[in-house]
């Protein structure tokens, strides 16, 4: 902030490197069919998971908070689009997230929700746009820490801190097998 007003920027391009598969370090992109793969038990995929991502946001943001309609017809929990491809879903993320944000910057942070889905969440509740932004961060941590692992099931890499790229070799450290 400046004098009183936001200052808005617009995003780097680095983000958008790192999720389409690394800047610079990443020797390949992760596939569509490896997006669109389960590779845990209860079924979701890396896209589901972005799905799931980008549907708390919109719904916190702009339902809870703002009371408004979704923008586009909400799936089911971590239910892919088949006929959008992995980048057109990322877009997609993209703009429902930036959209959700751009409708609640004006608001305070001791703002309340408009629109708080008692059906859904029974008696809990969040109490202010502060309360929100702090669940989504944790909730959004939370899941990126699982696209993580789930990349790992994927294609076998870790991330080597010494040499700052991905480790491409597969099975465990000695010693944990």
């Amino acid at each position: 902030m400046s004098g009183g007003t936001h200052d808005h920027q617009q995003p780097s391009a680095a983000p958008r490197a790192v999720r389409a598969g690394g800047a610079g370090s990443h020797p390949r992109r992760t596939s569509e069919s490896e997006l669109r793969r389960p590779v845990v038990q209860s079924g979701w995929s890396p896209l589901g998971m972005s799905v799931h991502v980008r549907e708390g946001v919109r719904g916190f943001l702009d339902e809870i908070m703002l009371g408004n309609t979704p923008y586009y017809p909400v799936p089911g929990d971590f239910e892919v689009d088949p006929c959008l491809s992995g980048a057109e879903m990322l877009e997609r993320f993209e703009h429902v997230t930036a959209s959700a944000l751009e409708g609640v910057v004006h608001l305070p942070l001791d703002a309340t929700p408009t629109n708080w889905p008692t059906d859904i969440f029974g008696a809990w509740r969040l109490e202010t746009l502060e309360e929100v932004f702090c669940h989504l961060l944790g909730e959004t941590s939370c899941h990126l820490g699982h696209l993580d692992i789930a990349r790992e099931l994927i294609d076998g890499a870790t991330w080597d801190l010494e040499s700052g790229t991905l480790n491409r070799q597969r099975g465990l450290p000695q010693g944990q097998d």
